[in-house]
Formats: structure tokens, C-alpha cells, sequence
């Protein structure tokens, strides 16, 4: 039955299903963030997303090249120190970017917030301390995809597949609650995305090493 359930087909339709609510989650709330702190505000969030698109690329294709070799080391060689040895060395190389980049963003907040957004109602300073709060986020986020390649590699799609879901339900209804009950400003926003991706990607760091150490 555990074999049945973890097949290719099962893996596939819930990794599809797990794409599907995340697409839905991020298209439903959004009106929903724009009556509740505005649309110049969710502007800012639409900027973070195209600066993490951005910043994406670069990956260099590392998650990828992880996913495949634990894949090999488990396959072919069985080698535990191997696999502990790849996800420590890749780690350092993600979060090493993540930080570099994060601080790059926080020491330039002010110069993007008085050259890049142009808005009417926002104040430079308002603006500037959400960019500062992305800087952050960022730092946190970069290395999901490193942990999320581990995940595949070790053959955890499902449980990958069934923890973005819930990480996107949570980060999405969370905010809500947020702003309705505390503040309803982006600087509220970006402090909570900061506090459930540092939560998530901490539980992806366990998960895989836990899988590594029990490879």
C-alpha cells in the first residue's frame, strides 16, 4: 500500500495539485491584500516578486544538479558521508548568496526606494523599510530551493509537494489576520513573511538532514 502510494502517478498528481493551490492561493488574495492596505502598497509586493524572479536565475542550476546526485549517491553508492558532504557544501554556497544579496538589497533600500518606486501616497521612509524588510525575506527564501531539490533527490516529493502547499495556505491566510487584527500596512506584511519563511525553510533544513543522516 506505502508502495502504491508513493508510485510516479501519485507523486505526479500530488505535485500538480500542491502547483495548483499555490497558483490559486496567490490569484484569490489578492484582492483581498489591495482593499487591505492598498494598491500602491501591493505594488511594493508585486516588486519583491519580480526581484525574486530576478534574483532566481541565480540558482545555476544548483538545485537541480543536488537533486540528481543524492538521486546517484543513493542509487549506485549508498554513501552517506557523500550525501552529507554534497548538502553541506551546496548549503554554504545558497546561504552565502542569499546573505550577500540580502544585505546588497538592505544597503541599497534607500537608493531603490528614492529611484526605482515612484509612489504618490507612500513616503520614501514607508517605502525604504519594506525594502529593507525584503532584503530579509530574501536572505530566508533563496535557500528553499536547495532544500526543495534535497527533498526530490531523497525521493520526498509527496511530503515537498503537501509542505509548499500548506506554506502557501498558511503565509496567505496568516497575512490576512495580520492585517485585519494588528496593522494593515506592508511593513506588517513583510514582517510576517518574514516569520513563516524563516519557519518553513527551518523545518525543510530538518527534514533534509534527517533524511540525509538516514539515508
Amino acid at each position: 500500500m506505502g508502495q502504491k502510494f508513493r508510485s510516479d502517478k501519485t507523486k505526479f498528481i500530488i505535485t500538480l495539485l500542491s502547483r495548483v493551490v499555490t497558483a490559486l492561493v496567490g490569484i484569490f488574495f489578492v484582492p483581498i491584500y489591495v482593499k487591505l492596505i492598498g494598491i500602491e502598497s501591493y505594488g511594493l509586493i508585486s516588486f519583491y516578486s519580480t526581484l525574486v524572479g530576478t534574483l532566481s536565475l541565480l540558482d545555476l542550476g544548483l538545485s537541480t544538479a543536488i537533486s540528481r546526485q543524492i538521486s546517484i549517491d543513493r542509487a549506485v553508492n549508498n554513501n552517506l558521508k557523500s550525501t552529507y558532504d554534497l548538502i553541506f557544501s551546496v548549503e554554504i554556497i545558497y546561504w552565502s548568496i542569499a546573505f550577500v544579496l540580502g544585505v546588497l538589497i538592505v544597503i541599497c533600500s534607500h537608493l531603490i526606494a528614492l529611484h526605482w518606486v515612484n509612489a504618490e501616497t507612500l513616503s520614501v521612509p514607508t517605502i525604504q523599510k519594506a525594502v529593507l524588510l525584503m532584503g530579509i525575506v530574501f536572505v530566508f527564501q533563496f535557500p528553499m530551493s536547495i532544500y526543495n531539490g534535497a527533498m526530490i533527490g531523497f525521493e520526498k516529493q509527496i511530503e515537498n509537494a503537501l509542505l509548499t502547499a500548506i506554506f502557501s495556505v498558511v503565509k496567505a491566510v496568516g497575512v490576512i489576520f495580520v492585517l485585519m487584527f494588528f496593522e494593515a500596512s506592508v511593513e506588517s506584511y513583510f514582517i510576517w513573511q518574514i516569520a513563516i519563511t524563516i519557519l518553513f525553510t527551518l523545518i525543510l533544513r530538518i527534514y533534509i538532514w534527517r533524511s540525509a543522516f538516514l539515508a
